[in-house]
């Protein structure tokens, strides 16, 4: 059993743990909605955003060119 807080509605929903793996795996196992990843792109990722906020910030770029 999984007990759990729902996404909405500030109930608590009690699920069967072998029927959400294997939904969960189901899921993830569909290769046109999900790829594996080779590595973790969070540090890349954030770097990324980050310059570009700062560079936003910094007015290297405009505002109003990113409409």
């Amino acid at each position: 059993m999984v007990v759990t807080n729902a996404d909405k509605g500030n109930v608590i929903t009690v699920l069967d743990k072998h029927c959400c793996d294997s939904k969960l795996n189901k899921m993830l196992d569909d290769r046109e909605t999900y790829t594996h990843l080779k590595s973790n792109p969070t540090a890349s990722t954030t770097k990324k955003v980050n310059k570009f906020d700062h560079d936003l910030r910094d007015g290297a770029i405009h505002a109003r060119a990113l409409h």
